[in-house]
């Protein structure tokens, strides 16, 4: 998004101060690695102090074919589980990021080759999850976004 021109909004800190990324900065080092992003305080920062860490939400453009879904709906961070004919379907997907939804929960977006918004998603912290496995659907809310389109993610 930076590369595009895009600003890239976020808010520091628990009053929430407006601030914009102007760049990022990565480092790779044996073992390690991390990446900087580098903020500029849009309003004033008198509640800000010099080399105090402070928690940062960003608000990353749209992502395009991706699928929200809670966070115990991933298995391995590249598996989630389809309910076909009361049957679990095993499905690879990639992993693209986090977002917190409306309610400030925590939810993981994916996107796989076939994978619909319409699809019955397996929303549980069933620990043996397997291809096979019958199962009984009790609840079906709409967990995924429905026009496929996820805004706020944090990547």
């Amino acid at each position: 998004a930076l590369a595009r021109g895009e600003t890239i909004s976020a808010t520091l800190g628990e009053a929430g101060l407006p601030a914009r990324l102007q760049h990022l900065a990565g480092e790779v080092r044996s073992g390690a690695s991390g990446v900087d992003g580098i903020f500029r305080v849009v309003q004033s920062a008198g509640n800000l102090e010099l080399g105090r860490a402070v928690d940062v939400n960003i608000a990353l453009p749209a992502v395009a074919n991706a699928i929200a879904l809670p966070l115990h709906s991933l298995y391995g961070n590249r598996r989630i589980y389809l309910v076909e004919a009361e049957r679990l379907v095993g499905h690879e997907v990639v992993t693209l990021g986090q977002r917190l939804d409306a309610d400030g929960e925590l939810q993981v977006l994916v996107s796989a080759e076939g994978l619909s918004s319409q699809d019955s998603i397996l929303s549980s912290n069933l620990p043996k999850a397997t291809t096979g496995l019958r199962v009984e659907v009790i609840n079906d809310p709409q967990a995924a976004v429905p026009d496929a389109q996820v805004a706020g993610a944090m990547l």
